[in-house]
């Protein structure tokens, strides 16, 4: 958020969105507020906090249980409404982030003519094994440690990355284009029970735009 022309006063926050937690912590430039779920929204009320004229970071956490829940819980916001200064200032969103057991951290490697690598790397402390993978332009093809696989691996083919390891993605743009790298299917076990995600770009918990190349002839 940008202040501009003098300081305001923040007063509170409400969030509108699906499936939403019951609780919530908002940071704001370091200093944290805590929020409930209020008919149906996420809502902090008196803050009183002052935004000097510049830029404010915002960011949102919550404990969210995902015990036994295979696919991982969404949750969407779709507007966010500021108190400022005695007025309401709202802007919509469309963020919607996919909560897990564990997730990779994907990182973008290189990029060359028609040709970009993702580092997959795992830095949890569980073993995740890679299932799918999900592109557009590639002709449903990756390279996986430069070996040539199908989007949907099979059985044999799964990868398993232990923590602390990584392993690279080669995708290859094939035709005049765009080539996208756009989720990947994975399994975690937990406990003894199997979560199966699919993270893919529906989701905001990666800029999915990054993994990609435009096609040259």
């Amino acid at each position: 958020m940008y202040v501009q022309n003098g300081s305001v006063a923040m007063t509170g926050i409400t969030l509108t969105g699906t499936g939403l937690p019951a609780t919530f912590t908002l940071n704001v430039d370091g200093q944290s507020y805590n929020g409930v779920l209020s008919g149906g929204d996420l809502v902090i009320t008196g803050m009183n906090k002052t935004l000097a004229v510049g830029s404010h970071t915002f960011s949102i956490t919550s404990n969210m249980n995902t015990d036994n829940v295979t696919g991982g819980t969404a949750v969407t916001l779709t507007n966010v409404a500021l108190a400022i200064d005695g007025t309401s200032v709202s802007k919509t969103l469309a963020s919607t982030y996919l909560f897990v057991k564990a997730f990779p951290t994907l990182s973008l490697k290189s990029i060359t003519i028609n040709q970009f690598v993702v580092t997959i790397a795992n830095t949890t402390a569980k073993p995740m094994t890679l299932t799918t993978f999900s592109g557009a332009n590639t002709s449903g093809l990756v390279y996986i440690n430069d070996q040539e696989r199908i989007y949907a691996l099979s059985p044999s083919q799964y990868v398993t990355i232990n923590p602390g390891q990584s392993v690279d993605a080669t995708f290859k743009v094939v035709a005049a284009g765009v080539g996208k790298f756009l989720g990947i299917a994975y399994d975690v076990v937990d406990n003894g029970f199997t979560y199966s995600y699919d993270l893919n770009n529906a989701y905001t918990n990666f800029p999915w735009g990054t993994f990609q190349q435009t096609y040259t002839n």
